[in-house]
């Protein structure tokens, strides 16, 4: 298997990718800034699964109080590693939503009860849910530059909102793990995937940590990380964005390889650190911020590699690095 650093946000606090019709970042990555919406919002979406994979839809709702007409929206879909959008359907077209009421945009192999307004093919438009890590959005305009849309009264975060706030602006998945290309490297810089931070921490013990990883991967290792906030230690912007009491990183190292649930065994690194949100930060060092995997689900509630059988799971979250 190709080397490689992979890293998951956990976005607790700051982020409700699909349920706002944002999607992943890399789906709102196009150049357009987001627009307030007439209330037109991406309300439920099913992606394929095992048993049949083209059996997924979309629903848009029209959640005002007044009429929407649809001409010039459309639903669009980007990969994890996309560099442009899928439409799933643009409206070219008078098509007006009633106040309260539902559009349907389905697979030809979706299964509900519900009869849908609109049909796609996944096998000739190549607009399947079931790729990985991918996100959903409404936009106003053209694929790829058109206006995402946000629902009407959803906060914009906005640089400025850190500005006097006595927080840096944290990126979860570092900006310094997506250097593959400009998009990936452009899409840690969404507002989605910052955090309130104290720049003692920020440059201290979590970019310490940071730089231990990137050189575990250039060494030969592939590294799981999941990486968030938790708690509340106040909020900025006028009490739109929480500042979090605590941010922590879960990590598991394996050598570089293939069927990487298979080679999981008891003597494979797996641990966390826990850095508080509030002063003093007295050390660079993340290794003095380290616990192990169950001292992090217990602060968040997470359960994390879950899928490695449990009797290996249980005993390597449990055991302290030393290392």
């Amino acid at each position: 298997m190709k080397k490689f650093y992979l890293s998951f946000a956990v976005l607790a606090l700051f982020a409700v990718w699909f349920a706002v019709g944002l999607g992943h970042p890399a789906a709102a990555n196009g150049t357009a800034s987001p627009l307030v919406s007439p209330n037109l919002v991406i309300s439920q979406f099913q992606a394929g699964g095992t048993t049949n994979f083209n059996d997924e839809f979309i629903e848009v709702h029209n959640t005002a109080s007044t009429a929407v007409d649809l001409n010039g929206f459309r639903v669009v879909y980007r990969s994890q590693d996309g560099g442009n959008d899928v439409t799933f359907l643009a409206w070219a077209s008078t098509t007006v939503l009633q106040p309260g009421q539902f559009y349907l945009i389905a697979a030809t192999s979706y299964t509900g009860s519900v009869t849908p307004d609109a049909t796609f093919n996944n096998t000739t438009c190549q607009c399947a849910l079931a790729a990985a890590n991918g996100g959903l959005a409404i936009r106003q305009g053209d694929a790829n530059t058109g206006a995402v849309i946000l629902p009407a009264g959803w906060y914009q975060v906005l640089d400025t909102d850190y500005s006097g706030s006595g927080y840096s602006r944290g990126h979860i998945v570092p900006s310094g793990d997506r250097t593959r290309s400009i998009p990936d490297n452009s899409a840690t810089f969404l507002m989605t995937n910052m955090m309130p931070q104290l720049a003692a921490n920020n440059e201290g013990p979590w970019n310490d940590f940071e730089n231990y990883l990137r050189s575990l991967a250039n060494g030969g290792d592939e590294i799981y990380i999941i990486s968030g906030p938790t708690g509340n230690q106040g909020l900025i912007a006028g009490g739109k964005v929480g500042a979090p009491q605590y941010t922590w990183k879960v990590v598991l190292i394996l050598p570089n390889g293939n069927n990487d649930l298979e080679r999981v065994s008891k003597a494979t690194r797996a641990f966390g650190i826990v850095v508080p949100k509030f002063s003093p930060i007295t050390t660079n060092l993340w290794r003095n911020y380290r616990v192990t995997v169950d001292a992090v689900e217990n602060i968040t509630g997470h359960n994390f590699f879950s899928e490695i059988p449990k009797n290996t799971q249980e005993l390597i979250e449990r055991k302290r690095d030393k290392l």
